[in-house]
């Protein structure tokens, strides 16, 4: 997984999916970070509130963290998933 990225490094890597790069939210611990894919898809009968814990998207916010550029302040960061 790559985060804040579109593109694998090279031709050598295989492009799974393309994503939004999320973690829990300010009332979980937020001890780990996932791409989730863009086409994300529910599953039937899944729809019961289990009390887990929620994805939020993952952003950089310009005043903390110092320079942004390549990064939009308040923009969803991207991900990727690649195989080789």
């Amino acid at each position: 997984m790559t985060p804040a990225s579109t593109e694998c490094h090279d031709d050598s890597w295989t492009l799974e999916y393309q994503g939004y790069l999320m973690a829990g939210g300010p009332a979980h611990q937020q001890a780990s970070f996932v791409c989730v894919d863009k086409d994300l898809e529910a599953t039937d009968g899944q729809d019961t509130n289990r009390n887990g814990e929620l994805l939020h998207h993952t952003g950089i916010d310009c005043y903390t963290f110092g320079s942004c550029p390549p990064y939009k302040s308040g923009a969803e960061l991207a991900c990727i998933v690649c195989r080789k």
